[in-house]
């Protein structure tokens, strides 16, 4: 789930409108559109409403939903999906730490979180983390390495093949 922003020229005036999207995984693990709707913002309210009327549609049974941490959304899915588990999306937290990175270690930085997300646990990707930590720490790259240490634990709900149903049903 995430929130798109476009500019909208309406009547000579442009404006920014949120674009509110829900993509899921069906039963062969292929990717489907649910639903889109324009959104005023990305608060909760917006997601709440978006959420009911996906349900009005037949949304059911949730079990995971993925998402960029917006808080809007983050508030929306407790509410309207209490036991649905919750995992914050790793292409926007990889993006959160190359925003403290220089460009010329993005390419080192990127090999050690991917070898986060191949591990054959939690807890081998948990120990694994805690070692790109301490590679940050001696690159002096104190901001990433906070968000690293703040955000990771968000990001393993699952870690190898997050769109597969099969690996899902597994650990719910």
């Amino acid at each position: 789930m995430d929130g798109i922003y476009l500019r909208r020229n309406w009547g000579g005036e442009c404006e920014n409108v949120v674009i509110l999207v829900t993509v899921a995984v069906n039963e062969d693990g292929y990717r489907e559109v649910l639903g889109a709707a324009e959104g005023m913002k990305e608060g909760k309210a917006s997601w709440v409403s978006f959420f009911q009327w996906l349900m009005g549609r037949g949304l059911a049974c949730i079990k995971l939903i993925v998402g960029d941490k917006c808080l809007g959304i983050l508030g929306a899915v407790g509410e309207v999906f209490p036991d649905a588990k919750y995992q914050r999306c790793t292409v926007h937290f990889y993006r959160n730490v190359f925003s403290a990175i220089p460009k010329s270690k993005a390419k080192a930085v990127v090999k050690m979180l991917k070898a986060v997300y191949t591990q054959e646990s939690k807890d081998a990707a948990r120990e694994k983390a805690k070692a790109v930590v301490a590679e940050l720490k001696a690159m002096k790259l104190k901001e990433a390495t906070k968000k690293i240490e703040d955000g990771v634990e968000e990001t393993l709900i699952i870690f190898k093949a997050p769109h597969h149903p099969k690996l899902i049903s597994k650990l719910f």
